[in-house]
């Protein structure tokens, strides 16, 4: 009797589990795998507009790394951003904690003019979908998309 009533405790388990996962069920599907997801960020580079060269790092920086400012704005005032220097990749990294579908971005380098990032981030499709980085604007031209990159965004300045 008692092996019976586990096969068919099993059995009712299973099939509940299963239908919780079916693609037109309504329900949740069950418990998310737990795996690692990096947070929606971007690499890039600043180039000089005419010449292509790096404005922050060698051979010849036009610029020290503490006259880039960026600024995220979040319901008009402006906050931080989490930017991480990689002299050795020679790059930046930048990490907007999502505050909307589309975050925006201002980034001054030294007294140039202000230029404009937006980002846009979505969620993956399927039962345990993630937040990625859509893609990135930068003054109203394309510089990443998820499907295409780059790795490292060249913005012209």
């Amino acid at each position: 009797m008692k092996p019976l009533f586990h096969s068919i405790t099993g059995i009712m388990l299973l099939s509940v589990l299963l239908m919780g996962c079916t693609s037109n069920s309504t329900n949740k599907c069950g418990p998310c795998p737990a795996i690692a997801t990096v947070l929606p960020n971007i690499n890039f580079r600043i180039v000089d507009k005419t010449t292509g060269e790096d404005l922050f790092f060698a051979p010849s920086p036009k610029f020290k790394i503490g006259q880039l400012k960026l600024r995220h704005i979040i319901n008009g005032k402006p906050d931080s951003v989490f930017l991480r220097v990689d002299s050795a990749g020679r790059k930046f990294n930048i990490f907007v904690p999502p505050s909307g579908p589309i975050d925006t971005v201002t980034m001054q380098v030294a007294d140039k003019p202000q230029d404009l990032l937006l980002f846009k981030t979505g969620k993956t499709p399927g039962c345990c979908s993630f937040l990625v980085l859509s893609s990135v604007t930068y003054n109203g031209n394309v510089v990443y998309t998820r499907a295409s990159g780059p790795d490292v965004a060249v913005l012209t300045k």
